[in-house]
């Protein structure tokens, strides 16, 4: 049987509360309907499922930091509209595609494992070269070479591709998302005068419980 893989840290499991805007910044799952109860209470039992798998498993552990974050990434998809000239198309697949090193392992198949976006299957992509991933819809950038990723940044603009990163460096390079670490506890901040330059709709759900770039 193959090794499970080992959490490079422990990251404290979502906890349930009856606030939405304080469960999305603790939890991998916002509401699947914005604006609907029935949306809270599916997300309500989205974590508790979270928390059923990991408190199950033959070594019980909590989810590791980016467990957490190869959620949220699948949850991007759900709250991003993408522009009519990059449309999702319904004869294709959602491609979430991972640059530079991988820290997510399995945990990102194991995130979109059954899952549909607007009934589409969801293919992964990982490579070293951006040329192989330039027709991703997501593409999370982690590049051990921090100058790097600001020209490659620039070179992805008009592409309609829903860059993700770590920090508000990348943010202030050019990226759309960045994942911010704060008590240890993840936030996402959002760069939205990039997000609409590249023609994306972002959930006014997402963006209430998103930190913007720049800051006021």
């Amino acid at each position: 049987m193959p090794s499970r893989r080992k959490p490079s840290a422990p990251w404290p499991a979502p906890a349930l509360n009856s606030d939405p805007e304080t469960m999305f910044t603790h939890t991998p799952y916002p509401p699947s309907s914005p604006n609907s109860t029935r949306g809270l209470l599916g997300f309500l039992i989205c974590a508790s499922l979270l928390l059923a798998v990991f408190q199950s498993a033959a070594e019980p552990q909590p989810p590791s930091e980016y467990d957490v974050k190869a959620v949220f990434l699948f949850n991007f998809a759900r709250f991003v509209e993408w522009p009519e000239r990059k449309p999702v198309k319904p004869e294709t697949a959602l491609v979430i595609g991972i640059l530079g090193e991988d820290p997510f392992g399995s945990a990102i198949e194991r995130a979109v494992q059954d899952e549909t976006i607007r009934d589409l299957p969801i293919i992964i992509r990982r490579s070293k070269r951006i040329e192989d991933l330039m027709d991703c819809h997501l593409l999370y950038i982690n590049l051990p070479e921090p100058e790097r990723v600001r020209p490659i940044l620039e070179s992805l603009k008009g592409r309609n591709i829903l860059t993700i990163g770590e920090g508000e460096e990348f943010n202030r390079a050019g990226g759309i998302i960045a994942f911010l670490t704060r008590q240890k506890r993840i936030r996402i901040q959002i760069n939205l005068k990039r997000a609409e330059q590249e023609g994306f709709h972002i959930s006014a759900k997402l963006l209430k419980v998103a930190d913007l770039f720049p800051r006021d």
